[in-house]
């Protein structure tokens, strides 16, 4: 009798063991998949939502964009990307288009129109003409970028003198797609 009973606490044992390995195996598992999908958030990408009218016709208030983070990290932004940025003394984040690269100079005339480093720039996604045209040639720090809304009238952008040049630093990243509402899914 004593032998049945060594048997089955050692088979009780083999069996609560195998059981605490599979509950630390899955813990583990999620764990580590949260951990992955955090990561990926920080570093790679992110889902943001508009909230406003600044970047009307082009992106529409609640419409959720895919962000991804790589290329701005990387210096790759370029002229008329739509960017997710941090404005300095201000709370969140504002989806704006780069209009000017670092070293660029920027004017918007009396004619209400865009020139960079003395050319017109055409703007076929402008909602309107500026009603109060008129922006003194501004030159672009290096490691800056300056940014607009497309709805020139009503943005909250490098125009104004408490936002200025967005430093490379304070670029989130660079809006992509439209995800969200699935019926206005599309390419920015």
């Amino acid at each position: 009798m004593y032998i049945r009973m060594e048997n089955s606490e050692k088979r009780r044992q083999r069996k609560n063991l195998r059981a605490v390995k599979e509950l630390l195996s899955w813990v583990f598992c999620i764990c580590g998949a949260v951990l992955m999908a955090l990561l990926l958030r920080l570093f790679v990408f992110e889902m943001v939502r508009v909230d406003g009218p600044s970047m009307q016709p082009t992106l529409y208030k609640d419409q959720t964009v895919f962000v991804e983070k790589i290329s701005s990290a990387g210096g790759k932004i370029e002229r008329f990307d739509v960017v997710i940025v941090r404005y300095p003394n201000r709370e969140g984040a504002f989806v704006k288009r780069v209009v000017g690269l670092p070293g660029d100079t920027v004017e918007i005339k009396n004619d209400g129109h865009l020139y960079i480093n003395g050319e017109r720039q055409e703007e076929p996604y402008l909602l309107e003409q500026l009603i109060i045209p008129g922006y003194d040639a501004y030159t672009v720090p290096e490691g800056c970028y300056f940014v607009m809304g497309d709805n020139r009238n009503n943005s909250l952008d490098s125009r104004s003198a408490d936002v200025g040049a967005i430093a490379k630093e304070d670029v989130i990243g660079h809006a992509l797609f439209v995800v969200w509402p699935l019926n206005q899914m599309k390419k920015i």
